[in-house]
């Protein structure tokens, strides 16, 4: 029993290890460039979402007229549109950057 054993992982062996060579040359550089993209664009978004919410915050600091008055204009509406807009131009450039120019 130990000889089939012993003959079948040597028979697999290189079989897998064919194969899982052949599986990281040829889509573990766009996994790789994935991967630092996510990273990248993660990490801007988090200091663009501390920056916003210590503006949010501030906000309500207002007096009460003027928070009023900006509540009425929707003055936390455009901010939440203008940041999800730039996120997403965000998003789209460096797919471009990335991924669409690269040679």
């Amino acid at each position: 029993m130990g000889a089939i054993f012993s003959a079948f992982a040597a028979w697999l062996g290189p079989f897998v290890m064919s194969a899982l060579a052949w599986l990281v040359s040829s889509i573990g550089p766009s996994v790789l460039a994935s991967l630092t993209v996510g990273v990248g664009v993660y990490t801007g978004f988090s200091v663009i979402q501390s920056d916003l919410s210590s503006v949010v915050l501030g906000y309500s600091s207002l007096p009460a007229d003027m928070l009023a008055m900006a509540q009425l204009l929707g003055a936390t509406f455009v901010l939440k549109l203008f940041v999800s807009a730039f996120s997403v131009r965000v998003s789209i450039l460096a797919a471009r950057t990335f991924f669409f120019n690269a040679k």
